[in-house]
């Protein structure tokens, strides 16, 4: 499983003439499947540029909330060995720090679907993003 090393490598070997495209099926599939989410992340970390490839705005307002509430640890794999591999690469107790980065990199300013997420449905999921944070770091007495 060197899909991470192959990643780096074209990033840097093929600056600017290397993309990666996700191209999202009508129900969403993808989003479930731990590889295609390792990848997503993976093409940000090596900073491939990304770019989204959907059905429509209609299949992306249906399947909404799946985007909001994905979990890399209850994400599918053909293989049960591979998914075992994609969360000890992440670190067992580091996944919901992931999944916030996921998050960031689906709805942020930059992220994959900015194109098709305006206004309201963006501050919406930020602010789902800041609660999760605090619960997962809340604040010292005092503070």
């Amino acid at each position: 499983n060197k899909f991470d090393d192959m990643m780096v490598f074209l990033a840097n070997e093929c600056k600017g003439c290397f993309g990666h495209a996700v191209v999202v099926d009508s129900s969403f599939h993808i989003f479930t499947r731990i590889w295609c989410i390792a990848e997503i992340v993976q093409s940000s970390v090596s900073k491939i540029q990304q770019r989204i490839v959907m059905p429509s705005q209609h299949v992306l307002d249906s399947h909404y909330g799946l985007l909001a509430q994905i979990d890399v640890a209850r994400c599918q794999a053909a293989d049960e060995n591979d998914k075992s591999y994609i969360l000890d690469k992440i670190g067992r107790h580091k996944t919901e720090a992931f999944n916030r980065k996921l998050q960031c990199l689906i709805f942020g300013l930059d992220g994959l679907l900015k194109a098709f997420v305006h206004g309201q449905q963006r501050v919406a999921v930020i602010a789902r993003l800041l609660r999760a944070a605090q619960r997962s770091h809340p604040p010292a007495v005092g503070d």
